[in-house]
């Protein structure tokens, strides 16, 4: 390398900032002759010399760090010792050409072999959690107990929410008994099924069985019915039929309700119009029932819905009207106590 190819390398060492202005000059000095070439001489054998004995410690520390690579990353490994012995050399031939002080060799050398130590650690620690991201043997069988624990936590809730809303035959008796002893025909209608629920004049008829079951003690009632007994002594046919039935609830219980079989309604004539309860076969004005019941019975019903819905069991009495509340016939009635499931076909005109 010329003098000229020198000097234009030693201005880009020192636009970069690797040489400072002092080693800039002193080294211009060097090519232009300024020192003397026995005292230049002596100075470079002396930098050799030091820089063999930093050179020998630096790869003492070298040989320390590579010596705490592990076996099973041999791969990975050998690209960071190739980068090391690369970097390594690049900073000897600086150093060679005299382009760097010692002193800058020497915190070169140093920051490229920390570099590579935080690069291993940072490797070691990498593989250190992918173990521990390994679940051992008592970490499994904690989720598998924490999993069991839940089944059975659910399952235990099953059973109870199970057995505590079921409604066996005894607890339907209680609710008979209370209904019936309180005179309440909102609790005992609560009692039948949902389809019973649903048919119209179901309040004002369970609150007609209310009254008839009068003779017959509150806590015998849904065990008679259980047997098949009617109730009313004194005309049993004029009596709505009530039975007792149970059905499946949460797989494995049962849950007993009352039943009756509502009237099918077959409307020939006047589907359009409305029917409105005036009384039954035992009382005309409706005036053995509470007035909630009675308020209730006196709503007006749509003959479409007694058609889809049904009647609750019983001999009713009813005006028909028109959508405009005109009264077109008084005192119609059906009548059928829930002993078979046949229609009652009439014209609602």
């Amino acid at each position: 390398m010329d003098n000229n190819e020198k000097i234009n390398e030693l201005k880009e060492l020192l636009a970069e900032g690797i040489l400072t202005q002092e080693e800039f000059d002193n080294e211009m000095a060097k090519l232009n002759g300024d020192t003397p070439k026995e005292e230049y001489t002596e100075k470079v054998n002396a930098d050799i010399g030091n820089e063999s004995k930093m050179t020998n410690d630096s790869d003492t520390k070298a040989n320390s760090v590579l010596q705490t690579v592990n076996n099973d990353e041999s791969v990975h490994t050998d690209t960071l010792v190739s980068t090391l012995a690369s970097q390594l050399k690049d900073i000897e031939n600086l150093h060679n050409e005299q382009l760097i002080t010692d002193e800058e060799y020497q915190k070169m050398r140093s920051e490229a072999l920390e570099g590579h130590t935080s690069k291993k650690t940072d490797s070691n620690a990498a593989a250190i959690t992918n173990k521990h991201s390994i679940p051992n043997n008592s970490e499994l069988n904690k989720k598998l107990l924490t999993v069991v624990g839940a089944i059975v936590g659910l399952l235990l809730l099953f059973i109870v929410a199970g057995f505590t809303t079921q409604t066996s035959q005894a607890k339907l008796s209680r609710q008979v008994d209370k209904a019936v002893t309180n005179k309440d025909a909102s609790a005992l209608l609560k009692t039948f099924s949902d389809k019973d629920q649903q048919t119209a004049w179901a309040l004002p008829g369970v609150g007609e069985l209310i009254i008839n079951w009068h003779d017959v003690s509150p806590s015998q009632i849904v065990n008679d019915l259980a047997d098949g007994r009617n109730i009313n002594t004194e005309d049993d046919w004029a009596n709505v039929k009530v039975t007792v039935q149970s059905k499946s609830h949460m797989l494995f219980w049962k849950t007993y309700y009352l039943d009756a079989t509502p009237i099918r309604v077959n409307p020939e004539s006047g589907k359009d119009n409305y029917v409105v309860l005036t009384g039954n076969g035992d009382d005309e004005n409706l005036s053995r029932l509470d007035d909630k019941t009675r308020e209730e019975a006196k709503k007006k019903v749509s003959v479409s819905d007694l058609e889809s819905k049904g009647v609750f069991p019983g001999w009713w009495i009813f005006d028909i009207q028109d959508d405009s509340d005109n009264t077109i016939s008084t005192n119609a009635c059906m009548r059928s106590y829930g002993r078979d499931s046949s229609y009652i076909s009439m014209e609602f005109n």
